[in-house]
């Protein structure tokens, strides 16, 4: 099965996510701990005419993947929301930044569940354009204000006064921080000294000040 791990889910820290992929993944690579936000599924290919759609009319999208801590231990620990069915007035909820607009920020889950925080709700402070505080794909918390079964939507808020960050949560935020920072500057490190040692042309070169080894060739 393929699926597509976007950029922004590597990581929970939306800094290191572009030098994470750049130092820390290529073709090959084995990836032991996946979170599956969405599975594949088929829609509409363009515009269709008439109520009708054939297999050639629907196209296939990939399935999602997440490798953000948060997100996998809220899963592991059944508290991550899959539908609104398991969403709970007055409760945090733990998710991701979908999209960002005039209405606010739109906060989705598992199964593609999202939730609105408007942006009355986004900071204790009045935010006239969220992106200032937010980007696509960063991992928030969220406390869930209202439940609309009817409508089949909730509402949260992203307002730090209202939100009680669970201690493990925190301790693995900043835990995956400095292992990511580390993992980052020991790929630089390797890379840096393949390219140090190596000429273009696969030939050894050497800085001054070095100590190096030799074999006598000839005497003149």
């Amino acid at each position: 099965t393929r699926a597509i791990l976007p950029m922004a889910h590597l990581t929970d820290h939306p800094a290191l996510a572009e030098e994470l992929m750049n130092m820390n993944y290529k073709p090959g690579k084995k990836l032991d701990k996946l979170l599956v936000l969405e599975k594949a599924r088929k829609r509409p290919r363009g515009s269709i005419s008439g109520n009708k759609l054939t297999a050639q009319d629907r196209e296939i999208t990939p399935m999602i993947v997440s490798l953000k801590p948060r997100l996998i231990l809220e899963a592991e620990s059944g508290r991550l929301p899959s539908s609104l069915s398991t969403v709970h007035e007055e409760r945090i909820v733990t998710g991701y930044v979908s999209k960002l607009g005039p209405l606010g920020v739109f906060v989705k889950f598992l199964n593609g569940l999202t939730a609105l925080a408007p942006r009355a709700n986004i900071s204790d402070e009045w935010v006239s354009d969220p992106r200032q505080h937010f980007t696509v794909g960063q991992t928030v918390q969220a406390h869930v204000i209202h439940v609309n079964h009817k409508l089949n939507k909730f509402i949260v808020s992203l307002k730090a006064s209202v939100l009680n960050n669970p201690k493990p949560a925190d301790q693995l935020f900043l835990r995956s921080f400095l292992a990511e920072q580390e993992s980052i500057a020991k790929a630089k490190a390797k890379r840096n000294k393949k390219r140090d040692n190596a000429s273009p042309a696969g030939e050894v070169t050497w800085n001054i000040g070095q100590v190096c080894t030799a074999t006598v060739l000839q005497l003149k």
